[in-house]
Order: structure tokens, then C-alpha cells, then sequence
């Protein structure tokens, strides 16, 4: 039941903020990226980078990308995704569909000074509203507690065999 708990858990959490830019949509030009950090990871450990916004217009829609990025300027990690917020009124139904937040888990091994570069991609211009980047620390990974729940799922089996 614990492993159970543990994984469901571990896919709600976000961990503690290190890191918490904000980019007015209005400031994407065509293909040029911004620039936000530095974001300090002190340890190493697991984090969350996560693309967020709340306040989209209706039937707006854009792609997000951001890079996680070394000193060096190389990639250490990226997150990316499609975010719209559309509503409507068919046959007598309101109707919402959105997708406001697009996130990944990762481990990072160096700490280290790291910088993300955010590019917006968009077929209609935004006339408002802001993507946010947070970075996260302390985040719990789920596949760590599904290796638990197989390797007690064999034991379990086994010892049933064996009674």
C-alpha cells in the first residue's frame, strides 16, 4: 500500500521552486528566443522544469519550447509543449478544453549556474497573457517507486509459491 501511496504521490509533486521567470507573450518576436536565469542548481539531485500559462485569451493557441542550459551554451535538458485554452457553445453545452502546463523530471548530476532559452511558435498574434518557467527541486520520481512495487510484487510470488 505504501509503494502505492508513494507513486501516486510522486506524480503530483512538485517539489520546492528554486527557480521562477516570467515572459510576457507580447515580448516573442518571430524565431528569437529570451533568455531567463541564472538558475543556481546547488546539488545535485531531481528536479521538475515545467512551461506554464494561465492567462490565454480564448481560442488562443501556441507551441512552447525551452532549453536548460549550461554555461557553455550546450543543452543539458529541454521542455516543450502545446498550450491552448478554447471554449465554446454546441447544442446547448458550454464547452472548455485547455492544456496549460507542459513539464518534465530529470536528474541533474552537476550543480552548477545554468541559464534556459524560451521560444514561443505561434499562428495568431498573443495579445496577452504570460508563459512562466519554474524549476524545481526535490521532486520525487515514480519510477523508483514502480522498480519497488515489481521487485515486491516477485517477492510476494515467489513466497506464495513456495507456502
Amino acid at each position: 500500500m505504501f509503494m502505492l501511496v508513494g507513486i501516486v504521490s510522486s506524480l503530483v509533486s512538485t517539489g520546492s521552486t528554486v527557480f521562477m521567470g516570467t515572459i510576457p507573450l507580447t515580448s516573442f518576436q518571430g524565431d528569437q528566443g529570451i533568455d531567463l536565469g541564472p538558475l543556481e542548481i546547488e546539488e545535485s539531485g531531481n528536479y521538475r522544469l515545467a512551461l506554464s500559462t494561465e492567462s490565454l485569451s480564448n481560442n488562443a493557441e501556441f507551441f512552447g519550447l525551452a532549453f536548460l542550459m549550461d554555461q557553455d551554451s550546450s543543452v543539458v535538458n529541454q521542455v516543450s509543449g502545446e498550450f491552448y485554452y478554447a471554449t465554446g457553445y454546441e447544442e446547448g453545452e458550454r464547452w472548455t478544453e485547455k492544456n496549460l502546463e507542459s513539464s518534465i523530471r530529470f536528474r541533474a548530476e552537476e550543480p552548477g549556474t545554468y541559464f534556459a532559452r524560451v521560444y514561443v511558435n505561434t499562428n495568431v498574434i498573443l495579445s496577452q497573457g504570460e508563459l512562466d518557467l519554474r524549476l524545481s527541486k526535490g521532486v520525487m520520481m515514480t519510477r523508483y517507486f514502480a522498480i519497488a512495487f515489481i521487485i515486491f510484487l516477485i517477492i510476494s510470488a515467489i513466497g506464495y509459491q513456495r507456502s
